[in-house]
């Protein structure tokens, strides 16, 4: 059951000079330093498949799980990364960082919950469910987008 969805986003010190041209130049991204969430996790998979699909191969990147720590080492300029519009929001309003689509086609994720098929669920499960299902909606109709970039 899908809950929402969210764009993740390319993450850049202010003072990158990408952040200043207001564009990425993909030719470029080879000799960057990535900080991205973990190797095993579905959000790598993604950006790597993005990457691939657009020719950039990575040839320098940190694998973190934590995303205020990403943010923080992205701030002090050890690196770039690709994060969820929702997680840099306060920092990119904040003067901390910036943010930019990845590209015309724009990356995105749907966030969930999964059941086994055929299984019933108990009413604690249905209820919580739709719980999840309604923060979900909500959330997805009021959240702040940061926009810079296209």
């Amino acid at each position: 059951m899908p809950c929402f969805s969210d764009e993740l986003r390319l993450v850049l010190p202010v003072d990158h000079k990408w952040s200043s041209q207001e564009k990425v130049d993909w030719k470029e991204a080879c000799l960057e330093n990535f900080i991205l969430y973990n190797r095993d996790s579905y959000t790598f998979r993604i950006i790597n498949e993005y990457f691939d699909k657009m020719g950039v191969r990575l040839s320098s990147f940190m694998e973190i799980s934590n995303p205020d720590a990403a943010k923080e080492l992205i701030k002090v300029g050890i690196g770039i990364g690709v994060m969820a519009n929702w997680a840099i929001t306060d920092d990119v309003l904040g003067g901390e960082l910036n943010s930019f689509s990845l590209g015309p086609s724009k990356l995105t994720r749907t966030w969930g919950i999964s059941v086994r098929r055929g299984r019933k669920l108990n009413r604690a499960e249905r209820i919580f469910m739709k719980i999840a299902e309604e923060f979900g909606s909500n959330w997805m109709i009021n959240r702040k987008l940061v926009k810079k970039g296209s």
